[in-house]
């Protein structure tokens, strides 16, 4: 059967596009020997504050932290507990990335918040006040993150936020 798929696989290629060039993969494990691995479902039991999660990180020293409809909690391996973040007390964390300044932490109505060892802070954008619904956030080669709200596209650092582009366009 292998052989036949990778016949009909090659003529097919070579139809649409330039020759197709397949090679065999590693054999599968043997059964006895193929690694099985767990689930586990965490919930409230657990410590998380609220079940809707939205974001999933895992920092440098391996904590896994979960950013939900009621704010930010850390999983320790056993449980999880709550981080407390500027501004709204029950906001939801919808982006999270962790990053060579810390975890990043994209909010719903705070904005862009910070977490170091030091704790959490705010990260204002261009005007000095916390940006709008935070929708994206990633790594820019620069250093910092690039972070997209309804408003705009940011390049942001631990210290501020400078706007890219802005425009209607990019909501």
């Amino acid at each position: 059967a292998a052989r036949a798929l990778r016949s009909v696989s090659s003529r097919t290629a070579s139809t649409v596009a330039a020759p197709l060039k397949l090679a065999d993969g590693p054999a599968a494990d043997a059964r006895e020997t193929a690694e099985l691995l767990g689930l586990r479902s965490l919930g409230a039991a657990d410590g998380l504050p609220q079940l809707t999660v939205f974001a999933l990180a895992q920092d440098s020293s391996g904590h896994v932290y979960a950013g939900t409809q009621d704010g930010l909690a850390r999983w320790d391996g056993r449980r999880f507990s709550s981080i407390a973040l500027r501004g709204s007390t029950r906001d939801w964390v919808t982006h999270l990335w962790s990053g060579a300044d810390g975890l990043w932490i994209g909010t719903d109505a705070s904005g862009l918040q910070l977490r170091t060892a030091a704790g959490v802070r705010d990260v204002p954008g261009p005007d000095g006040k916390p940006m709008a619904s935070i929708e994206a956030i990633t790594d820019a080669a620069r250093g910092g993150v690039w972070v997209g709200t309804p408003g705009g596209l940011f390049h942001c650092t631990a210290q501020a936020c400078d706007s890219i582009a802005q425009g209607a366009d990019l909501e």
